[in-house]
């Protein structure tokens, strides 16, 4: 991303305590101030300027993005005793979103006993309607409001009520809304439903001020919570007839993402309602994004609460033209180990309307001009051209040359660089290499210098692993294995692994075959740093054999090399 992407990262909030009635200037006030009674507090928020647009960017965040599209920022402020659940006070801002125009700027003005609170902000994008959901007067409200898919407000500034929708078949259709339980529900009427996605875009800050002591004048920071995801095809040219993007759809069917945020906590949480990703009415708005040229085009985004870890999603993809015919029904693509971070940018890149889609996945950091790409379905069919598709950067690369139990497969990283090593040292890159075929007993051989931190080997069929690599960790993603010899650590392993012999060289990582039956044949040896049999060999995993000891141990010698053993596919 460009540094520019920084300007729309942030909002910054000002803080400004005066007291009783008098002014609120510095001079005012003593050293080492102790307050008490009543404080007016002064709440300033505002964005920095953005740099001048050329052409509306998925890549960039909803705010920029929709500044011609008559919408309107809302900024909710929730304050709560520290250490409270339990708010005293919310009130409620609003500024229209015209390019030029004033809305990165709005103050609160409040008066608090003086204490020590949580300053709870939340800023996302509203449109103004006319009716109800279903015809239902909500209590409290007043129509015309404001509405998006997280809550409904009063057109009123002096109004605090705050409605949160629910899911259109549960009764009621709305619940009283607070910033601890922020959902993008899946609700589907007209009213809820958004034109854009990008109007999920949203920011949010949680900080304590003790009004009693702390300096009149703070400056807060809010930032995205969200992470940002798109999906950009590069096929869309395929199709035999225009797509109409507005009647088309993309959903994640399956997913471990949670469905809400608690700005008061600053954690995503899971509550009652799916979010709109997951089985929500929506459009594509790929129509929004007036820079894109040629054959990518980006069909769909989506702003998600932030997962604990990075998660497998499975989309289903719908694209109709015109006449609602469907151009590209039911398509389903599946992508494995999403990264989702707050305030970052994925994109999932590739032939995503084919059938045998090639997929890339990209993060940008809004804030940093580093990025971390990952690629899928990268292909090579000789090592040669393995080295040379390796960019360093986390990447799925499918080998699709055939391995065969007489010549066996070797990647020495030694040799994978260009003017410098790919895999410099100190890096933090996860290379996952995905075998499509390889010959039963075949021999899997990876070793040298400079090798990626994560090393995940997929393989389908029982094959053994030599594995020279001291500084990586392995992810051993094989149901079956003959033999495996390792120096390197093992991360994790596909669930009900099984091995005949694992020999743990050095400071090397085990682990333990998985077996369904009360006794484990299996055997497990602690071997020396250069791969060779100590003088006391002995089975770590003898006493789960049906005898209670190994034979097979005893026949090994001592100071034999174990890694030309293994490399023998005759053993």
């Amino acid at each position: 991303m460009k540094k520019k992407l920084f300007f729309f990262a942030t909002l910054l909030v000002a803080v400004v305590a005066a007291f009783g009635l008098t002014s609120c200037s510095q001079e005012d006030m003593p050293d080492t101030p102790t307050r008490e009674g009543m404080v007016d507090v002064v709440m300033s928020t505002s964005l920095p300027q953005g740099l001048q647009t050329y052409g509306v960017n998925s890549a960039e965040g909803g705010l920029k993005n929709l500044e011609d599209k008559g919408y309107t920022v809302r900024y909710i402020m929730e304050i709560y005793p520290e250490g409270s659940t339990t708010k005293v006070q919310r009130m409620i801002k609003y500024e229209p979103i015209t390019p030029g125009g004033t809305y990165r700027n709005t103050t609160f003005k409040t008066r608090l006993l003086a204490s020590k609170y949580k300053f709870v902000f939340f800023a996302d994008i509203v449109r103004k309607v006319n009716n109800f959901p279903y015809g239902e007067q909500i209590t409290g409200m007043t129509a015309p409001y404001y509405c998006n898919r997280y809550f409904y407000s009063n057109t009123d500034e002096e109004s605090d009520v705050l409605i949160r929708p629910t899911h259109p078949t549960a009764f009621p259709t709305y619940v009283e809304g607070d910033l601890q339980n922020i959902c993008a529900s899946r609700a589907a009427t007209d009213t809820e439903q958004n034109p854009y996605t990008e109007m999920y875009d949203a920011y949010s800050c949680t900080e304590s001020v003790d009004l009693r002591n702390e300096p009149i004048q703070q400056e807060f920071v809010l930032k995205r919570p969200f992470a940002k995801l798109r999906l950009v095809t590069t096929d869309a040219d395929q199709l035999l007839a225009t797509p109409d993007w507005s009647k088309s759809r993309v959903d994640i069917t399956t997913s471990d993402i949670p469905t809400g945020y608690n700005a008061l906590t600053g954690e995503s949480v899971n509550v009652s309602e799916r979010g709109y990703w997951n089985g929500g009415s929506q459009a594509l708005n790929s129509d929004v994004y007036s820079n894109e040229t040629g054959t990518e085009k980006t069909i769909a985004v989506f702003y998600l609460p932030v997962p604990a870890k990075s998660q497998n999603l499975t989309f289903t993809i719908n694209v109709k033209d015109a006449s609602g015919k469907s151009l590209a029904q039911g398509i389903q693509l599946t992508v494995e180990n999403v990264p989702l971070v707050g305030n970052k940018l994925t994109t999932i890149k590739g032939n995503l309307l084919s059938k045998n889609a090639v997929v890339n996945v990209r993060i940008d950091d809004e804030f940093e001009d580093n990025e971390t790409i990952i690629e899928y379905g990268k292909e090579a069919s000789t090592v040669d051209a393995l080295k040379a598709a390796m960019t360093g950067k986390d990447e799925t690369i499918t080998y699709t040359g055939k391995v065969t139990k007489g010549n066996g497969f070797e990647l020495d990283f030694t040799n994978v660089a260009r003017t410098t090593p790919v895999y410099g040292e100190g890096n933090t890159a996860t290379l996952t290499l995905a075998f499509a075929s390889v010959e039963e007993g075949a021999v899997l051989t990876f070793k040298g210098e400079n090798a990626p931190k994560t090393l995940c080997i997929k393989t389908n069929t029982k094959c053994s692993l030599r594995i020279n690599l001291p500084s990586t960790d392995i992810n051993y993603d094989g149901s079956s294995y003959k033999y495996i010899v390792t120096n390197a650590g093992c991360k994790t392993k596909r669930s009900g692994t099984t091995y005949d012999a694992f020999f743990v060289a050095g400071n090397g990582d085990k682990f333990y075959s998985h077996t369904d039956t009360d006794y484990d044949e299996s055997h497990l040896f602690k071997i020396n740093a250069d791969f060779t049999l100590p003088a006391n060999i002995e089975c770590l995993n003898d006493i789960m054999h049906q005898s209670g000891s190994c034979n097979w141990a005893s026949s090994l010698t001592a100071g034999t090399n174990v890694w030309d053993f293994v490399g023998n596919a005759n053993n």
